[in-house]
């Protein structure tokens, strides 16, 4: 789409979806800096649609996007009973009128000429999917985040999904430019009933169906960070639901057909994902509780992680997941909650398990040295 052929107020050249819940403190700041933006010279309010969903918000979010709609014409309200953001992001996709599709968080920002970078390596490259930089920040200090910098830096131009293992390594919408006629075609959607890592699936979805990719290192998200962003005790409730999700996250990949490399990145991003939280829900829960758990964990090692891959992990990790695959939960309980005992080598000597037996030792030192 030419810029100088938009016509206002019934098509625009990029769409940003911005989901909202509980995010007053912040609500303004965020759409001020996508008003802010300018592509070629024309303003936002000419080209550029923001689509505000309110996803049930029990704070004042709705008012303030009503006052915003009300005085912007390219600002459009929606509100809708809580039903989570993937929902949100989804009904906005079926009423976006951009030819492009950007994610915005209602707490994060745009920095000047955002969207701008965006569209020019879109245009210059005709690729579905452009990936950028996004950096992030708090009251102290900013900083750039690993998983988009990785990508972002590598500056690739035209490559296909398949072509680069490391494209597994970009796991968050954000920060990316998406073709609306790529988005229906192929029905790209958030998957509902998951909240955690859904967003990695739409990404991998996108990618997967996209013409090519290319990646830029300019800076196109400003990722407000949390002070207590590291600390999993303090920001995320962790319940059954959550190793269940990722379960289902992992089992969502076998549609992409992901090569060998891509395959192995794809386990360690859920197993990531599910050993930053075992700990905190072993700590929390009755050692029967968590035997439903584990159990249902080492069926899924077993039937589609294996055991090469657990062993690149560290020896507090890779006991873990050694015990849990092997079906030796309560020696796995004792562990997590640092109560190591002997008789979990006696189990690792059974198996003549190299690995758990020199991991049985490493921890023996450690908790030693910490008590």
């Amino acid at each position: 789409m030419n810029v100088d052929k938009i016509v206002k107020g019934t098509n625009y050249l990029i769409s940003v979806i911005i989901p909202v819940y509980n995010t007053e403190k912040y609500l303004s700041e965020c759409i001020d800096s996508v008003l802010a933006q300018n592509i070629n010279g024309v303003n936002a309010i000419d080209i550029i649609e923001i689509i505000i969903v309110n996803d049930g918000s029990p704070d004042s979010s709705n008012i303030i996007i009503n006052e915003y709609a009300r005085r912007y014409s390219n600002i459009v309200a929606v509100h809708q009973e809580n039903a989570g953001q993937s929902v949100a992001r989804n009904n906005a996709i079926d009423i976006a009128r951009g030819e492009y599709i950007y994610f915005l968080d209602s707490d994060d920002l745009l920095p000047p000429r955002a969207l701008a970078s965006l569209y020019k390596l879109s245009i210059n490259t005709g690729s579905d999917v452009v990936i950028t930089h996004c950096k992030a920040f708090n009251s102290r200090r900013s900083w750039f985040i690993d998983d988009h910098a990785e990508v972002a830096s590598s500056s690739f131009r035209q490559v296909k999904f398949s072509h680069r293992s490391i494209l597994m390594n970009t796991p968050g919408p954000v920060a990316k430019l998406y073709r609306k006629s790529l988005l229906i075609k192929h029905h790209i959607r958030f998957p509902l009933g998951i909240k955690i890592g859904e967003d990695w699936i739409f990404v991998l979805s996108a990618m997967y169906h996209a013409n090519h990719i290319s990646s830029s290192p300019d800076i196109t998200y400003l990722y407000r960070a949390r002070e207590d962003e590291h600390n999993p005790s303090c920001t995320q409730v962790v319940n059954e639901k959550v190793f269940l999700d990722f379960i289902e996250v992992y089992k969502l990949t076998y549609q992409f057909n992901l090569p060998e490399r891509q395959t192995r990145l794809a386990k360690l991003f859920v197993i990531k994902g599910i050993l930053y939280r075992l700990e905190k829900y072993s700590s929390e829960k009755s050692l029967s509780d968590c035997k439903k758990i584990y159990k249902l964990l080492g069926a899924f090692f077993r039937e589609h992680i294996g055991a090469d891959i657990i062993n690149i992990f560290t020896p507090q990790r890779r006991l873990v997941m050694n015990l849990i695959y092997h079906s030796f939960y309560t020696e796995a309980f004792r562990v997590l909650n640092k109560k190591i005992k002997s008789s979990c080598l006696r189990k690792a000597i059974t198996l003549n398990n190299e690995n758990m037996i020199s991991d049985y030792y490493s921890i023996k030192k450690a908790n030693r040295r910490e008590s």
